[in-house]
């Protein structure tokens, strides 16, 4: 027998017990694991039976709520106002300003010698037709020549727009501005800087809701006396001058710019007499423009009639033409319109003249003078 003896039991004892610690070990995280995994079952299935609840009661609120709009019979009126007013502003940049054909017709038809009157007019905007019906009427007994008068006219009409500027070549707002015709019918501007200032000056609620009105022409009731920030800025185009600063000299720091290149010439009044220009009895002013109006008259359809209220033998006539859609757009401002014997501002155009009366009776069967004019038209 050997004298040493070697003892494995403790090494043995210990790998068992690093067995079992590590086994208890794995069952704990085992455990926790399956736990862990259970409470995030439980929360998703909570979580889809609440949406599913909730989902539930949504579908019945949509339900109930569409029952009740649909008990509306102006449901359809109620959506469009809606879609309307989200479009608000394009509708009303996209406004025509179709009053101006007033001042228009003014300086379309003819006066005087040659009579033109309209019974009926329209004005298709998609397409700036301008359709009319009216009769012509010729102190020389020959309405055709009226007609033609009216034909020529028409050829001849321009228009201008433009805006007016200070002195730093800031717009002047439109509100601000009153234009007038002179003696010698050319159009200005007159512009009074201290009440606009008053106008445009922010308002507290406790002023009246009235806007003032801008009257540049107040005074001691002269015409000749104006206060004196009261500007008076002549039409003249800024093309007609070499640069912005000339025109600005011109105008003692105020300007109009056209956007038709527009200007004024001065005509001798009477044949071979020269123009003074300190004296404007020897001179008419012309506007011209470069902006044309509208096409040719076209008129398809002319016979003889008696008129309404006088009963004197008449033309008359059915027409149309296109206009410049420029003239209704909102954008363009200080419009005026221009004939060749007379132009109209058209903003400040108040007045319809005598342009339009009843439609031109039938030839009674028994009006042999009426009824010969209508074989002549034929």
């Amino acid at each position: 027998m050997s004298m040493f003896e070697i003892n494995l039991v403790p090494d043995v004892k210990r790998q068992l017990l690093h067995t079992i610690s590590m086994k208890r070990l794995m069952m704990f995280i085992s455990i926790f694991v399956v736990a862990a995994a259970g409470g995030v079952v439980f929360l998703m299935v909570s979580f889809i039976g609440g949406q599913a609840i909730i989902q539930g009661g949504n579908e019945a609120k949509i339900k109930e709520k569409y029952d009740s709009i649909s008990g509306y019979q102006s449901v359809d009126t109620i959506l469009t106002l809606q879609h309307q007013l989200d479009r608000i502003e394009a509708i009303f940049a996209d406004k025509k300003q179709a009053s101006r054909i007033f001042s228009v017709l003014d300086v379309m038809l003819p006066t005087g010698l040659y009579q033109v009157r309209l019974s009926n007019m329209s004005v298709a905007f998609a397409s700036s037709q301008f359709t009319i019906e009216g009769q012509a009427e010729s102190a020389t007994g020959n309405d055709y020549e009226a007609l033609q008068a009216f034909e020529e006219t028409v050829k001849r009409v321009t228009f201008d727009h433009g805006r007016y500027y200070d002195k730093e070549g800031n717009i002047i707002p439109t509100i601000c501005i009153t234009e007038k015709a002179d003696d010698i019918g050319s159009i200005y501007g007159r512009y009074s800087k201290t009440e606009c200032d008053d106008l445009l000056k922010p308002r507290s609620g406790n002023e009246s809701e009235d806007v003032p009105v801008v009257n540049a022409e107040e005074g001691d009731g002269s015409e000749d006396v104006e206060p004196a920030d009261v500007v008076r800025i002549r039409r003249y185009s800024i093309l007609n001058y070499k640069s912005a600063d000339d025109v600005k000299t011109d105008n003692k720091g105020y300007y109009f710019e056209s956007a038709c290149g527009a200007y004024e010439e001065r005509l001798p009044t009477r044949a071979n007499r020269p123009v003074d220009h300190r004296d404007p009895s020897t001179f008419r002013t012309v506007i011209r423009s470069t902006c044309s109006l509208s096409s040719p008259l076209q008129v398809f359809d002319r016979s003889s009639g008696r008129n309404a209220a006088t009963g004197v033998l008449v033309l008359r006539f059915s027409a149309r033409f296109e206009l410049n859609p420029k003239l209704f757009e909102k954008g363009s401002d200080h419009i005026v319109a221009i004939g060749p014997e007379r132009q109209n501002v058209t903003a400040s155009y108040t007045q319809i003249r005598d342009m339009f009366e009843e439609k031109a009776r039938d030839c009674e069967p028994d009006d042999e003078q009426c009824l010969a004019a209508n074989r002549g038209n034929n």
